[in-house]
C-alpha cells in the first residue's frame, strides 16, 4: 500500500494529501466487508476467549523499537497496549501518538495466555472517520453549500466536532467581554487539539518546511499551523500545498503579518471575513487557516467549469485572482484582473504550488 506520494521542495519533503490514501480505504473496506466486520470493537470482548480472530479496532501508537531484523510496534488498543511487527508498507504508523483504524488477526492458545496480533489492514483515524461521517443519514434532503457554513456553533471556549464529526467554529464574542491577548500568545489562543484535529504522518514534515520558510514562526506554532492546513484542506477537499503556496505569498508564514489594508495573519484575513467566518481573533493560526482555507474554496468552487467529458475542472488562476483582487473584479474584468500586483501575485502562487508538487 503506497500511502504517501513524496515531492522533494529544496530538501524537504511535503506530502500529496488528498486522496493519498484512498487506495487503502478501499483495501480496509473491503477487509472489513469480507470478515464481516460493522465497526471497532475492544479487545475486552475477548478476555474469555481463546483461538483466533479478526477484529477491527480504534489504535494509538505508542513507538516503535528495531529487535534484530524486524521493527516491533506498540499500540495501544484499550485497555490493552498490543506489541506487533510494524509492516514495511505502513511506516506512518511508526510515529508516535499516531491514531489509526486497525483490523488485526489475533490469536490466543487459551484464554489465559497473551495476545499475539498482526496487522491486517491500517488506515489513519481521519480517513475513516470521514468516510464514516459521509455514510450518515442525512438531516435534510439538500446538504449545505460550499457558501454555507459547514460546521455547526460551539461554545467557548473553541471549536470541536459535533455529533456529526463535523467541525465547529468558535463563537464570537462581544468587544470587551474578556481581556485582549497581546504577544505571541495572540497566535496561539486556541489548538489544533481544541478543534477535534489529532497528529498526522506527515504534519512534522510540512512544521519543518514552514520552519525553513519563515524565521517569524515558533516550532510550535508551525506544528499548529501544519496539522491546520491538512486537516482543513481535508475538510474542504482542497490540495494542502496549494494551501502552503497561498500563505508563503500572503504572509511568508508571519503569523503577525498586517497589511496597510488591514489584512491579518497568515492568510491575510480581512475584518468582514473574520466576522463571516465566527472566529474571534484572526491573528489566532488555526483560526486563520481555517477562514484561509475555506475562504479560497469558496472562489475554488465558483470557477469551476466542466470538460467535455463532464469532469469539474478548477480554474486555478481566477480562483487565485479572486482571493487577492476581490471576487468583483474578476466579474469586471472578465477574467484576470489588469493589475500588475494581482498578476504578479497570482504567478508567484502558482508558481510555489509548481514547486511544491516537484514537477
Amino acid at each position: 500500500m503506497n500511502h504517501l506520494q513524496i515531492a522533494a521542495v529544496s530538501g524537504i519533503a511535503l506530502a500529496l494529501l488528498p486522496a493519498a490514501y484512498s487506495a487503502d480505504l478501499k483495501s480496509f473496506l473491503a477487509a472489513r466487508k469480507k470478515a464481516g466486520i460493522t465497526g471497532p470493537g475492544s479487545l475486552a470482548d475477548y478476555d474469555s476467549k481463546a483461538g483466533d480472530a479478526l477484529i477491527e479496532v480504534k489504535g494509538t501508537t505508542k513507538g516503535s523499537m528495531v529487535a534484530g531484523n524486524e521493527t516491533k510496534l506498540l499500540i495501544e488498543c484499550a485497555p490493552q497496549t498490543l506489541c506487533v511487527d510494524l509492516p514495511e508498507d505502513e511506516p506512518w504508523l511508526g510515529t508516535s501518538n499516531t491514531q489509526a483504524r486497525l483490523i488485526l488477526k489475533i490469536t490466543r492458545p487459551t484464554k489465559f495466555a497473551g495476545w499475539q496480533a498482526t496487522i491486517v489492514e491500517a488506515v489513519p483515524e481521519s480517513a475513516i472517520k470521514e468516510w464514516e461521517d459521509k455514510q450518515a443519514p442525512k438531516t435534510s434532503a439538500a446538504g449545505p453549500k460550499r457558501s454555507e457554513s459547514f460546521y455547526r456553533p460551539n461554545p467557548a471556549p473553541g471549536p470541536t466536532r459535533g455529533e456529526s464529526g463535523r467541525l465547529a467554529p468558535m463563537q464570537r464574542t462581544s468587544t470587551g467581554s474578556s481581556a485582549p491577548v497581546s504577544g505571541r500568545e495572540r497566535y496561539s489562543q486556541t489548538t489544533p487539539e481544541q478543534w477535534g484535529i489529532s497528529d498526522h504522518p506527515a504534519a512534522q514534515q510540512y512544521a519543518d518546511f514552514i520552519l525553513s520558510q519563515s524565521n517569524k514562526i515558533t516550532p510550535s506554532e508551525a506544528r499548529n499551523a501544519a496539522l491546520a492546513i491538512i486537516a482543513f484542506c481535508r475538510d474542504f477537499k482542497l490540495d494542502p500545498r496549494l494551501i502552503v503556496a497561498l500563505i508563503i505569498c500572503e504572509s511568508d508564514f508571519d503569523p503577525g503579518s498586517t497589511s496597510y489594508a488591514g489584512a491579518m495573519g497568515l492568510g491575510q484575513i480581512m475584518p468582514f471575513t473574520r466576522d463571516e467566518m465566527k472566529v474571534r481573533d484572526a491573528y489566532d493560526i488555526v483560526s486563520n487557516i481555517y477562514c484561509t482555507v475555506r475562504h479560497f474554496r469558496e472562489f475554488y468552487d465558483k470557477y469551476l467549469t466542466k470538460d467535455a467529458n463532464g469532469n469539474e475542472v478548477p480554474n486555478l488562476t481566477l480562483a487565485i485572482a479572486a482571493y487577492n483582487a476581490g471576487p468583483g473584479n474578476v466579474a469586471k474584468y472578465g477574467g484576470m484582473p489588469p493589475f500588475p500586483k494581482t498578476q504578479g501575485y497570482v504567478a508567484k502562487v502558482l508558481a510555489w504550488y509548481k514547486k511544491l508538487c516537484g514537477n
